[in-house]
């Protein structure tokens, strides 16, 4: 098509042909403002859910099906919608840009933010919040502009980019305090507790989480108040509390059931199947994160989807299906890599390689940590950071590289004094404790595992303080102190027992028939690994290594 100006017309009728081609894109700009802010509508849970009990109550034939699937229904047609039409929407903010048009550059933007997060289409979430943001000063408007920076510091989180999005959020929280406004006030409160919990400011994250919940409980915003909730049981299942953890979790569960959140739902689900696991309910923590995984994938959830799998696949993992959970990694790794989710690629190349080092394939799990060790420092991500030289340090204890597994776990351990993580703290104690042990040092070993043992009964972390006893069980059992091994060895079945962990129950019932076969005792040591048969998991390591051992004592 040629440019106007290049067809053969007079000069009045080029402008009369400009003002109709002007008109006809502002009304293309106004159809998908529209649009927009319809479609919008429906991905909202709370007014999706108000939207759809309405109309169930008023339209007779909609009562042959129920709310709940009249909401899936709407939320479904609205993210097909836009999903179709993304492109001419991104195009629709450039040609208002184009045109001036700041006012409808803002709001065309900010109604699409939540279709870009949950789709994690964040290359077109930057693009048009950038434009957004320029519109909005140029316009002198703080209130969008608040906004716009707000939207950009959820972006910068889900990306990893912490300082970045500390910055945005700072900014959108000073001018919403300088406005009145608590909501937005307390959104980017939210959003700087999320970032100061992957910085390993826990105590910062903390305070800013739980005034953040009380600004939403004040302002009755349910919604806000469950998202609030759940981040603060990470925080607690970061350092050990698991019962505040699950009522946390829980009660955000009932807040996401309740509005009629499906992507709410599934990130709880998932985060009740991260605890479920660590107390070694695996069938439990497999249902949930199953649960979770279909609503992802009904959802269309991208960066959902990734993050089930990975955590599907560290429960395969504990369950010695190597195979299963190696391809669950990769499946994860694929998507995070399609969206450039640098953080979810962190995670996966950490449970890679923890797999490895379980299959000894040594190399490949080096690689992996030391892949991590690089992202990490340029991210600034110490946890991960801590996380990859704890893997290290397993990695080359197993080698029996002592010096380069001591310096590893020191770095963990010096990473999570700084960050105030006691549970990591407690665990590169822990494997501190066991290089002691295998090394012959074991009155070190020994001071260690009750420094380990005691940090962690002061967390209320009763699994890692069970395993932490076992390891101090067998330290004594090294030192031929029979009575202090059976006796820490039996506190450890207590706790586990306590916990109804099945698996852990069976690994502490193991330790002590091997202590009653070290002292000659051949018959109760049979009874104790035949009890453990029955508890512990039958595709995991343990359950096939206390099988051989019944098979040579018989």
């Amino acid at each position: 098509m040629q440019p106007i100006t290049n067809l053969e017309l007079e000069p009045e009728e080029i402008e009369e042909c400009k003002e109709w081609f002007q008109d006809a894109g502002n009304g293309f700009v106004e159809h998908y403002l529209h649009l927009a802010q319809k479609m919008n509508v429906y991905v909202q849970p709370p007014v999706r859910h108000q939207l759809a009990q309405q109309a169930w109550e008023e339209i007779v034939h909609l009562r042959s099906i129920s709310v709940e699937q009249l909401e899936n229904t709407l939320e479904s047609y609205s993210l097909t919608t836009l999903e179709e039409e993304r492109q001419n929407l991104v195009q629709a903010i450039e040609d208002a840009y184009s045109e001036q048009s700041w006012e409808q550059v803002v709001t065309l933007a900010g109604n699409l933010a939540d279709f870009f997060n949950i789709k994690a289409y964040w290359d077109d979430w930057q693009q048009t919040h950038m434009l957004a943001l320029e519109s909005a000063q140029k316009r002198g408007n703080h209130h969008q502009e608040a906004e716009i920076m707000g939207q950009l510091g959820n972006l910068y989180r889900l990306q990893g980019k912490w300082e970045d999005a500390a910055r945005v959020y700072s900014n959108s929280m000073r001018i919403f305090e300088e406005l009145g406004n608590d909501n937005y006030k307390a959104q980017n409160m939210m959003g700087l507790g999320v970032i100061c919990f992957h910085q390993g400011k826990l105590s910062e994250a903390t305070k800013q989480l739980n005034e953040s919940l009380s600004l939403f409980r004040e302002l009755e915003d349910r919604y806000s108040e469950g998202k609030a909730l759940g981040n603060l049981g990470n925080i607690y299942r970061q350092q050990g509390k698991l019962e505040e953890t699950i009522r946390c979790y829980e009660e955000s569960l009932a807040i996401s059931r309740e509005l009629g959140d499906r992507y709410g739902q599934s990130h709880d689900l998932g985060n009740l199947g991260i605890v479920y696991h660590q107390q070694g309910q695996w069938e439990e923590a497999i249902r949930c994160h199953e649960e979770s995984l279909a609503i992802c994938r009904e959802l269309g959830d991208r960066y959902g989807q990734s993050q089930t799998l990975s955590n599907l696949a560290i429960v395969y993992e504990d369950r010695g299906q190597w195979n299963k959970a190696i391809q669950m990694q990769e499946d994860s790794l694929h998507i995070c890599q399609e969206l450039g989710d640098i953080q979810g690629q962190i995670q996966v190349f950490l449970g890679l390689g923890n797999i490895y080092r379980q299959q000894s394939r040594w190399e490949q799990a080096i690689r992996m940590h030391r892949e991590v060790l690089q992202m990490s420092a340029e991210l600034g991500d110490l946890h991960s950071h801590g996380q990859a030289a704890n893997g290290l340090g397993l990695i080359y204890r197993q080698l029996g590289r002592w010096d380069e597994a001591m310096e590893a776990h020191k770095i963990s351990l010096n990473i999570a004094k700084e960050l105030e993580e006691p549970q990591e703290f407690g665990l590169a104690l822990m494997n501190i404790g066991i290089i002691y042990s295998f090394q012959g040092r074991l009155n070190e070993a020994i001071e260690i595992y009750e420094a380990s043992s005691n940090l962690f009964q002061q967390l209320s972390d009763l699994p890692n303080q069970a395993r932490v006893l076992n390891n101090l069980g067998g330290a004594y059992a090294y030192q031929s102190c029979w009575g202090k091994a059976m006796e820490t060895f039996e506190a450890s079945l207590r706790i586990f027992q306590s916990l109804e962990d099945n698996h852990g129950e069976g690994q502490a019932l193991t330790n002590i028939g091997k202590l009653y076969e070290q002292t000659h005792q051949k018959h109760k040591a049979l009874v104790f690994w035949q009890k453990a048969m029955m508890k512990l998991h039958p595709d995991s390591p343990d359950y096939r290594q206390v099988g051989e051992w019944l098979k040579s004592i018989s």
